[in-house]
């Protein structure tokens, strides 16, 4: 969600450059979809582990494997688009606190920080609860 929240933020609100591209033979529809798709394959690599559980599930639970594959991306296109919307109203709600305004910077580094300490606290939990219990556990 911080990754998400960032890039959304870096794309429509820091980068302010929609000056550069009006001279661009470019309809104003194309630079906002190709925006809207930078953000999307900003979060994809961080979302993939979700669909591949989804397709998993499905595989398990006995569904035929075409019917899952499909079930799957369509869920997590659901997910994703639910996940884009949550994360953009977030922006736009941090954009209006005049807190936010004056410590922009600071404000979106600690994003960025706080995705770095979960994505190592994460790690060390999984590193330390396969490392404890070596005896019991099959490769």
């Amino acid at each position: 969600i911080s990754q998400s929240i960032s890039g959304i933020y870096n794309v429509f609100f820091a980068g302010n450059d929609l000056v550069e591209y009006l001279p661009l033979p470019f309809r104003n529809q194309e630079i906002f979809m190709s925006k809207i798709l930078v953000v999307i394959f900003n979060t994809v690599p961080f979302t993939i582990p979700l669909l591949l559980i989804f397709i998993m599930t499905a595989t398990r639970a006995g569904i035929f494997v075409v019917l899952g594959v499909l079930m799957a991306v369509l869920m997590y296109s659901l997910i994703l688009s639910l996940l884009l919307y949550l994360c953009a109203l977030i922006v736009f709600g941090l954009t209006k606190l005049t807190v936010f305004r004056a410590h922009q910077k600071i404000v979106m580094n600690v994003m960025l920080g706080l995705n770095a300490v979960l994505v190592l606290v994460g790690i060390y939990f999984m590193n330390r609860g396969s490392s404890s219990d070596t005896r019991t556990q099959v490769d």
